[in-house]
């Protein structure tokens, strides 16, 4: 249980100072998925009036007498339906791609300024003590080697 107390803590951490942001993000998801499943729910007609399937009255029979207009053909008026319901899913899509890169970044540079910040904060002991530049200095100075030895 404790470990995931610590992940909660820790997701809690880097999260904590976005959660307005990711709560509309997942509102803007959850309604995106929404459009989807009513944009595929706008083939149905379609499908009915190109092969000339005789409608049994349904629920969503009863739907598409409410929004498509009496005056107009049912195939066509279900197309041109189908075709603005897709623009605006195309466009809200791109809102949302936006918006996901911009939550990405914005939690991305908070935490990279946070780590920096505690990071510049420690005193000398805390370097001496872990000897991070140590095993970079290494590393380093083996790849540097290992590109010498593969040039002569």
């Amino acid at each position: 249980m404790s470990v995931i107390r610590n992940a909660v803590h820790i997701l809690y951490y880097l999260f904590g100072p976005f959660k307005k942001m990711l709560t509309l993000y997942l509102l803007a998801v959850i309604a995106l998925s929404g459009l989807e499943v009513f944009r595929i729910s706008l083939v149905y007609p379609i499908i009915n009036y190109g092969l000339d399937v005789e409608n049994q009255h349904r629920l969503l029979d009863t739907f598409y007498d409410i929004i498509l207009p009496s005056t107009l053909n049912p195939f066509l008026a279900s197309a041109l339906l189908l075709l603005l319901t897709t623009a605006f899913i195309a466009g809200f899509y791109g809102i949302v791609a936006y918006s996901g890169a911009y939550v990405f970044a914005a939690v991305r540079d908070s935490l990279d300024r946070r780590i920096f910040a505690r990071l510049i904060g420690n005193d000398y002991s805390y370097f001496a003590a872990k000897k991070q530049g140590d095993l970079l200095y290494i590393g380093q100075g083996a790849v540097t080697e290992s590109g010498l030895a593969i040039n002569q």
